[in-house]
């Protein structure tokens, strides 16, 4: 009989994690261990090909599938045949799509997708060499879809356009609509995407723009969809950070999301992950994984978005880094190199057994310790007890030390929702009293690196707040400009996301900014995030914005010549023991230093020059002193500084000022001292074996250069260690903290190399690592005693196929506190549990029909040695996991084509229906071959039917229309013959024989009758035909198609087509924009239209002020004039989003003329005049100008504007405002008030304070 496991629906290597029960959700049992594979995104971006792929693939299954890699996805945009490196094409896209709005293949990329295989072919050729294959999507549907109204799949007669939401729409990729899960139809187009991808045999999913911002209601249909699908698919979502409160949600819905955002090959991005994954470890579990983002290693950026081509940036010490990190807080691991082009070294990273397993099975992974810059991981090994450590020295920086940060943004770039953050920092016990806010490159380069603090305030204790745009900073530095206060870089407005600003300061990474803030200081907000200066010059910019208490850069500083030659020092401020703080003409000029140096065996005394130079900084240290336990002062002058000290200007002094004066500070005259210049340095060897505790000081600038004409800037600092960055240094294991008993001897193992490193108890073991290094190891104790045993019972008698049952696992003669069983079942292991304080530990088994062997092992603990069970059988009756899925899919494809109404679909799909239905009865016990016979069959006719349901619905449609348009038509020849279209389109819908061509045919032949009875026909008195569908692109939902522009303008230009903030209606609007306008004329010429007379309609705004309106108007011209409509005025709403709607009425138009209409403005010679237009439509009201009415009911002080909530009113004053039909005829009278309000209208034509609306 054929054995089937639940959890190996997935074809796992292997399962295992801290805590894994039997009880996971189902999705979360396709990924137990966390997913390890390789991604195209870090070596091609969005222009991968298939060759690259299969390449790849053949990589990984002939060098690394033996050790668990089993993963290769295809990421962003495979659907796009022209895309680009370095930043998508978003110009002149050209996707690749179904009939039911689904992206598909781009076959000049991908052409074993040819012939509607999709990514079957590629998928197949992954799975035949061992792997399994995923693809990257985007969150929505596509914008392309729902402009074409394409139908949605398993729903009868919902288009795209009908599910599909501008509101909360990706922010650096506008392919999409967001899915709008209120709408009928929503759940429906998620489930036909997977189950496309389920056809083609897509095992994960990577979608984007979902986690942050946190989309709760489409990361709940993607589940749902993913659930429906009938095949496992694992769920992985991006960009990061996914918010920690929505950790319980994401962990019930997702297998893996991102908890940064892209990461690659610098030091900076490696550095913050160390916080992000010390707050993300307590929430790892098996099939729910922090993803700390992918593997920047071995050959990237071919095609990719960060810099050249290039091997990675990483040094060998932050690859090894990366990778202890990466593996003990069990991320999942996607290789992001190109395969092929792998070395041996980059090999070795990806191929160590320990290390792999300490990443698929190890338990209670957490951050065990951080000491300044020595970081300690730990986890255990459920399996016997050993202790997995990995060891860290993050220190060292290009410009900051990061250790004592009070916030880090993480990465700012345009992946970031807004292009910024909220910061909300505590100043709560601040030393320095100084507030340093630092700008960094996020490592990556400097390009486009414009960065902005919004609105940055200091709150004190009693509530009060200072402006920080309100003190000049105490020292300032900009990696490119000036710094700007309350203006940008180029000196506009500070603006970021298209949002403007008032106040903040504007910088260049590398950046700091330092202020002396009063001692009561609790809280520090601002918005930190990329100014348009930058990001509107593409997707270079990226940064992060950090917080420190005090200066916390990097200095590297030289001695003037005169001293005997230049001397250069480097100083590393995370090492210090106290700092002073920046001390100037502009602060105190004096400050008392204190710092703790008990067990110091040297003392450095360092100056640094203020970042500004050496110039006249003469720095005293008044009465240095060091102070034993018991308060007993010793004067530090009483040693002698070491040989060769450090002085930036002539000699240091004692007891003598820099020149060899008094030391004088504030008119205070000091007898003991040290007179110097910095930069200083200089070193004290101290006694050994001392008592001393703490060193104090008087430090500042002394008076003989208090007037001097520029310079005098310093910081003191004390130092108990070399000042140096990058020294290496010992990072101590306590294995009494890792639960070893004091005095306990253990072993100690390298895993990378394999090697015993030797023995050890208590805090012994401190191997030396260099700045960025770091070393993984596995500790065992080296004895523990022996007597445990454990055992496993399951059920008695045969169980069913599918049913949970409960395995019980008893431990007896062992501890349970801090130890584990694994269950294993054939050899590989399927559970992992705490031991519970009984002794036992319980999991939950669904098996299907096959007999199999469950052992357990008990893990033991640092005392106790492990222990292994004897086999217990179990037997499974029932049928296989794959006979009952396929019964499960037939059943649900017989419901839903029993849902659909036979009326609706073309009457010549009717009858195969039926007959599919009919021949999938009964469902139980059919064969593995008949059932998939029956499904194949009913899936191609209910697709069938389903897409004949658009079609009808639109012959349906224009039925109505053309109905509907009898009544306002004068009895003509024309009238009959539009009459008798209708039947004959009636007639083909009801037919039982009409194919799906027919009834299209029958549709255009329809309104192409109704069109041409427009130009024939005469409207009846009082009515007008709306003729909006012989202008080109009213609404610019094709881009500038059909329209002109004439202007005089100057400058930069922008003119295009945008959807990045509402439109009047749809998805698109005209922006036209320039750097200085003298005139812009947008318009279009139409020809054949019947004599008479005419009204426009258009709706304009302008969303960057009231100061850029000038006469922004509807215009249109015949040869009887030109008819210009009010101009705009009002300028509102959310980020200045509001349309007005202007009307331009009593337009003639003789025989045979041609009719110019649009929006024209002059301008001031500025950027003033430009402005945004939409949704342009016609009317025809016949040959008699009286019958045109939207002259009727005017009231002065009252604007209209339609909304989908209804007729939106703002009056100066209260007034009555009357309502007609387009007819004439008096609707109703509404009652107003001053201010805005909003009333409803029932669908249909109405003329409200001379605009014609039309409600839908």
């Amino acid at each position: 009989m054929k054995r089937m496991l639940v959890w190996t629906m997935a074809g796992m290597l292997a399962v295992g994690a801290g805590a894994q029960t039997g009880r996971e959700l189902p999705f979360q049992k396709w990924a137990l261990t966390p997913p390890m594979g390789w991604n195209s995104w870090d070596c091609y971006g969005p222009t991968v090909v298939e060759d690259e792929v299969k390449a790849n693939t053949d990589y990984m299954a002939e060098k690394l599938a033996v050790y668990g890699w089993e993963y290769v996805v295809v990421d962003i945009r495979w659907f796009v045949e022209n895309d680009k490196a370095g930043g998508y094409n978003q110009t002149n896209p050209i996707y690749v799509y179904d009939e039911w709005g689904r992206y598909t293949p781009a076959l000049n990329r991908f052409p074993s997708a040819a012939n509607g295989v999709g990514f079957r072919a590629l998928a197949d050729y992954v799975h035949g060499k061992g792997l399994k294959f995923g693809i990257h999507l985007m969150r929505g549907l596509p914008k392309i879809a729902a402009e074409k109204k394409l139908p949605v799949k398993g729903t009868n007669g919902i288009t795209c356009d009908m599910i599909a939401s501008n509101d909360s729409a990706c922010t650096w990729l506008r392919d999409n609509y967001k899915v709008d899960y209120r709408k009928p139809g929503a759940q429906e187009y998620y489930n036909s995407c997977f189950e496309l991808y389920a056809e083609w045999g897509v095992d994960f999913v990577k979608i984007d723009d979902l986690s942050r911002p946190y989309h709760t209601a489409e990361i709940e249909m993607i589940r749902k969809a993913i659930d429906h699908c009938g095949r496992p698919i694992v769920l992985s979502i991006s960009p990061g950070e996914t918010p920690l409160e929505k950790v319980d949600h994401v962990k019930t819905h997702a297998n893996m999301w991102r908890t940064v955002d892209d990461f690659w090959d610098n030091w900076s991005q490696l550095n913050y992950q160390f916080q992000v994954c010390a707050k993300w470890a307590p929430y790892i579990a098996p099939g729910t994984w922090p993803d700390a983002d992918m593997l920047p290693l071995g050959k990237i950026s071919i095609r990719g978005e960060r810099g050249e081509e290039r091997w990675t940036n990483f040094t060998r010490d932050e690859q090894y880094t990366m990778m202890n990190l990466w593996t003990i807080f069990k991320s999942p691991l996607m290789f992001g190199g190109d395969l092929p082009q792998n070395d041996k070294a980059t090999d070795s990273l990806l191929t160590n057994r320990d290390v792999l397993y300490m990443h698929h099975y190890s338990a209670n992974n957490r951050q065990l310790s951080k000491r300044d810059n020595h970081i300690v991981w730990a986890a255990d090994d459920p399996a016997n007890g050993d202790k997995f450590v990995a060891l860290f020295n993050t220190g060292g920086s290009e410009f900051v030390n990061t250790k004592d940060a009070l916030y880090r943004s993480g990465t700012i770039s345009y992946l970031t929702t807004g292009y910024a953050k909220d910061a909300d920092v505590d100043l709560t016990g601040m030393k320095t009293g100084q507030l340093a806010l630092v700008v960094s490159d996020d490592g990556d380069g400097y390009d486009s690196d414009h960065a902005d603090w919004i609105d940055p305030v200091v709150t004190l204790a009693d509530g009060s707040t200072i402006k920080l745009t309100d003190r000049k900073y105490l020292r300032g530095t900009c990696g490119w400009g000036s710094i700007g206060v309350n203006r940008n870089l180029e000196g506009n407005s500070l603006s970021i996301n298209g949002q403007k600003y008032d106040n903040g300061y504007a910088v260049h990474a590398n950046s700091i900014l330092l202020f002396d803030i009063p001692e009561n200081a609790v809280r520090f907000t601002a918005l930190v995030g990329l100014d348009n200066s930058g990001t509107d010059q593409g997707s270079k910019s990226s940064v992060e914005f950090m917080v420190f208490d005090g200066d916390p850069t990097m200095r590297e500083e030289t001695t003037d010549q005169w001293s005997g030659g230049n001397v250069t020092i480097k100083i590393d401020p995370g090492k210090q023991a106290a700092c002073s703080g920046f001390i100037s003409r502009t602060t105190a000029q004096t400050r008392d230093m204190e710092a703790d140096i008990e067990g110091a065996e040297k003392l450095y005394l360092v100056v640094t020059n203020g970042g500004d130079g050496l110039s006249y900084d003469h720095a005293d240290w008044a009465n240095p002193v060091l102070v034993d336990k018991d308060g007993k002062e010793f004067s530090l002058t009483e040693i002698a500084w070491e040989a060769n000290p450090v002085n930036g200007w002539n000699a240091p002094k004692v007891n003598k000022n820099n020149e060899g004066n008094t030391i004088t500070m504030g008119g205070q005259a000091y007898d003991k001292g040290f007179g110097v210049n910095a930069p200083s340095m200089l070193t004290f060897v101290l006694p050994e074996g001392h008592g001393y505790v703490k060193f104090k000081a008087t430090v500042g600038y002394d008076d003989d250069v208090k007037d001097a004409a520029e310079g005098v800037t310093m910081e003191f600092r004390v130092f108990t260690e070399d000042p140096a960055p990058g020294e290496a240094s010992p990072v101590a294991l306590d294995l009494v903290q890792l639960g070893f008993a004091a005095d306990q001897p253990c072993r100690v193992k390298e895993m990378w190399k394999g090697k015993d490193v030797g023995t050890f108890k208590n805090a012994e073991f401190a191997p030396i690592l260099r700045s960025h290094a770091s070393g993984l190891y596995r500790v065992s104790a080296v004895e523990r005693t022996e007597g445990a045993s454990v055992a496993v019972e399951v059920p008695s008698g045969e169980l069913t196929a599918g049913e949970p049952f409960e395995v019980k696992i008893t431990v007896s003669g062992g501890p349970s506190e801090g130890a584990y069983v694994q269950l294993l079942c054939g050899g590989e292991i399927i559970g992992t549990l705490p031991v519970e304080a009984d002794g036992t530990a319980r999991y939950t088994a669904t098996l299907y029909g096959g007999t199999y062997m469950l052992r357990a092992k008990y893990s033991g603990t640092t005392a106790v040695a492990s222990a292994v069970s004897d086999e217990c059988p179990v037997t499974v009756g029932g049928a296989s996991e794959d006979l009952t899925h396929l019964q499960q899919r037939l059943q649900s494809l017989v419901d839903e084509a029993k849902a659909i109404v036979p009326e609706e679909i073309a009457g010549a799909l009717r009858a195969p229906l039926a007959q599919a239905i009919e021949k999938a009865s009964p469902i139980e016990g059919k064969t593995k071959a008949e059932l998939e016979t029956a499904i194949s069959a009913l899936v191609e006719a209910v697709d069938a039917a389903r897409l004949s349901i658009p079609v009808m619905t639109a012959l349906q449609a224009v039925v109505e229309d053309a109905t509907d348009f009898l009544k306002a038509i004068s009895a003509s020849e024309a009238k009959d013959a539009l009459v008798a279209a209708i039947s004959e389109g009636q007639a083909v819908y009801a037919s039982e024989a009409s194919t799906v061509d027919d009834i299209e045919a029958a549709r255009q032949a329809l309104a192409q009758a109704l069109s041409d009875t427009k130009k024939t026909a005469k409207p009846v008195d009082g009515q007008c035909f709306d003729m909006t569908e012989f202008l080109v692109n009213p609404s610019f939902e094709s881009g500038k198609a059909g329209w002109l522009l004439d202007k005089q303008t100057g400058g930069w230009e922008s003119f295009d087509t945008w959807n990045d903030r509402p439109a009047h209606e749809g998805s698109y609007f005209i922006s036209l924009a320039y750097g200085s306008i003298t005139s812009i004329d947008l318009y279009q010429v139409v020809e054949g239209l019947p004599a008479g007379v005419y009204s426009v309609q258009g709706a304009l705004r302008n969303t960057d002020g009231a100061d850029l309106l000038t006469d922004q108007h509807i215009y249109a011209e015949a040869q009887a004039g030109t008819y210009d409509s009010e101009v705009l005025s009002h300028v509102g709403g959310e980020n200045n989003n509001d349309w007005s709607d202007f009307t331009v009425a009593g337009i003639r138009l003789g025989e045979g003329e041609s009719l110019r209409l649009g929006a024209r403005s002059s301008g001031s010679g500025t950027t003033a005049g430009w402005f945004q237009a939409d949704d342009f439509r016609l009317f025809y009201w016949g040959t008699n100008p009286s019958d045109v009415r939207v002259v009727q009911g005017m009231v002065d002080g009252v604007t209209v504007v339609l909304g989908e909530d209804g007729v939106r009113l703002t009056a100066a004053s209260a007034c009555s405002l009357p309502v007609y039909t387009v007819g004439g005829v008096l609707y109703t009278v509404w009652t107003l008030q001053a201010g805005t309000q909003t009333k409803v209208l029932p669908r249909g034509q109405y003329v409200v304070n001379g605009k014609v609306l039309f409600v839908r």
